[in-house]
């Protein structure tokens, strides 16, 4: 890892980015953390394995079994599958189909003699059962985070920490239970510390990630860091989280501010040369009087200029919603953030498991099996393919093994292949939980009378936004709708108001100013022609000019001395500007 760093380093990569290219895989390590539970389990485990194995063994057990539960009207919904040493959710799914088939295994043990006689002390009894349904429940967690974790279809990062906070609290839940719970919870809990216990073994990222989710920002963090390592280490470890946060988003201003002085030099040379030129001063947006005595102010008291990241920590979170997509927040966001968002994007791309990837790899090794070993490289390329142009875009990788598929399989293979058709349900993807710590945070907010934010709240609880020439508020307010629609809607019509008739009496007044004294006698159709001309030619973002045009005055003025100096003269023409007259002649005639 040391060699890999150092050649990202020499590759032109800061030195604080490559300080987290390394991320463990988190199912890999909840893997290892229910397997030492496990461990200890007892021996209606072993109970449970041993009848399932028994039943396997033999294609006439399996069928008469099979017969057997389709005569006590059992659903068959789920196949008979062993464990495997290396993969601990290979256990909960057995387990879990052996309780399906409770009764049969019951009923086995009354009507066939050879059942009991073959296993000896393995058939388990009732209290048996009670004990695995026990363990199923227990298990069921873990297995559901599992398939939160290793999803493909959206982002996984910003869930890492608060899957880490929840798995904390489970398993100190079981510590506190008591009995062989109790012994499996403190052997879980000892390889959780391994990995999670001391967060200067842990990548930032992590934390990183759950802070870049508008849901949660700065929300809850403090306290699941303090209840997962005390107050003592709590307050060392989040400010060590911010100190590097902050460290990782200096790093990214660094290229955006360079680009933007050396944007900023080239524009004020190229400016120069046409400073002199310049008699007038250009109508914009001044500094009022009184505000530029309280930003003064400020900046000689010494308040420091807020950064993208400080902005957008201090405003609200936004409020939890299954249809919420992080990625699109932080897309429409990307002209607010800037620098902030190019991390964020960066971040939250960190895959937190390898699940979904190996999964991909090891597609070759499910189509190969010891049934299909014959099949040419051609063949093997066409089913891969095939199964990758059938699968619909937002269909995730399944990941768990399709237990109706090893089903129908088994059952095929023992009727010598009925060839009845068979349609695998897709998976879907699991709803994000309301995480345990999160859950009572909230709830305690809720039952102290803190009252939900409003919009406008929100709003004026942010940042103000800096002073530009270039600042359009329509604009601001457009990007913005989609976080205060209301506001927005309230903002659309007030800004509209006009604070001045100016404008408005200009545009009615364009008649006045193409008929006059001079060029009385023109048709109507003709004064049409010179309005619509004049408004065509006008660029969209030309205001309209309501102060004299002295110039043309004073040209007009001249030819009017000079009339009868013999040269032509049209006065209806006279102060028609020469890129009108060209219009003009170019125009369709008007029917």
């Amino acid at each position: 890892m040391g060699f890999l760093k150092k050649k990202i380093v020499s590759w032109g990569t800061s030195t604080v980015k490559a300080k987290y290219i390394h991320m463990r895989c988190i199912a890999h390590i909840l893997n290892l953390v229910v397997q030492d539970g496990l461990k200890e389990c007892d021996s209606s485990v072993k109970k449970v394995r041993e009848v399932v194995r028994y039943v396997r063994n033999s294609p006439a057990r399996l069928k008469k079994f099979r017969d057997l539960a389709d005569l006590l009207g059992i659903e068959q919904r789920s196949s008979l599958c062993l464990d495997v040493p290396t993969r601990w959710n290979s256990t909960y799914l057995m387990l879990q189909s052996a309780l399906t088939y409770q009764k049969v295994f019951e009923s086995c043990e009354e009507s066939d003699s050879s059942f009991k006689s073959d296993l000896g002390d393995s058939v388990p009894n009732f209290m048996d059962w009670e004990s695995v349904s026990s363990l199923v429940e227990l298990l069921k967690c873990f297995y559901d985070m599992t398939i939160r974790i290793s999803g493909s279809l959206y982002v996984t990062a910003n869930t890492f920490f608060s899957e880490i906070s929840d798995l904390y609290c489970i398993l100190n839940g079981m510590v506190e239970a008591g009995g062989a719970v109790s012994l499996m919870g403190r052997n879980m809990k000892a390889k959780f510390e391994k990995y999670w216990g001391d967060i200067d073994k842990m990548n930032l990222m992590i934390f990183f990630a759950n802070i870049l989710d508008p849901r949660d920002k700065l929300e809850y963090m403090p306290t699941q860091i303090n209840h997962m390592y005390g107050e003592k280490k709590g307050k060392p470890y989040y400010d060590k989280v911010l100190a590097g946060l902050n460290e990782l988003f200096d790093d990214y201003s660094v290229p955006a501010t360079s680009s933007v002085s050396a944007s900023s030099v080239s524009a004020a040379v190229g400016s120069a040369s046409s400073v002199s030129s310049v008699s007038s001063v250009s109508v914009g947006r001044p500094q009022h009087l009184l505000k530029s005595q309280i930003k003064k102010q400020r900046l000689e008291s010494g308040s420091k200029k807020k950064t993208e990241l400080d902005i957008y920590l201090s405003e609200a979170i936004v409020e939890e919603e299954n249809s919420f997509d992080i990625l699109r927040w932080w897309k429409i966001n990307a002209e607010r953030f800037p620098i902030l968002s190019k991390l964020a994007m960066d971040v939250l791309a960190i895959p937190i498991s390898t699940v979904a990837s190996e999964s991909a790899f090891s597609t070759s090794g499910r189509v190969l099996d010891p049934f299909r070993s014959s099949l040419t490289p051609k063949i093997v390329e066409a089913l891969v393919c095939t199964q990758d142009w059938l699968r619909l875009p937002n269909t995730p990788l399944c990941i768990e093994e399709n237990l109706e598929e090893l089903e129908r399989f088994e059952k095929e293979l023992v009727d010598g292949g009925s060839g009845r058709n068979f349609d695998p349900t897709l998976a879907t993807i699991p709803v994000m939980p309301q995480h345990l710590l999160k859950s009572q945070i909230k709830k305690q907010r809720l039952e102290s009378g803190s009252k939900k934010k409003t919009e406008l709240d929100i709003y004026l609880s942010e940042a103000i936004v800096e002073e530009e020439n270039s600042f359009d508020i329509l604009r601001w307010w457009k990007i913005n709708a989609e976080r205060f629609p209301i506001l927005s809607k309230l903002a659309m019509d007030v800004l509209a108001i006009p604070i001045s008739t100016v404008a408005s009496e200009s545009a009615f007044s364009t008649s006045g100013r193409v008929l006059d004294p001079f060029r009385s006698s023109l048709t109507p159709k003709i004064v049409e022609a010179l309005v619509c001309t004049q408004d065509w030619l006008r660029l969209p973002n030309t205001p309209l000019c309501i102060e004299e045009n002295l110039e043309e005055l004073e040209r007009f003025e001249k030819e009017l001395v000079d009339g009868g100096s013999g040269r032509n003269f049209d006065p209806t023409l006279a102060t028609i500007p020469f890129m009108w007259q060209m219009a003009m002649m170019k125009l369709p005639p008007i029917i």
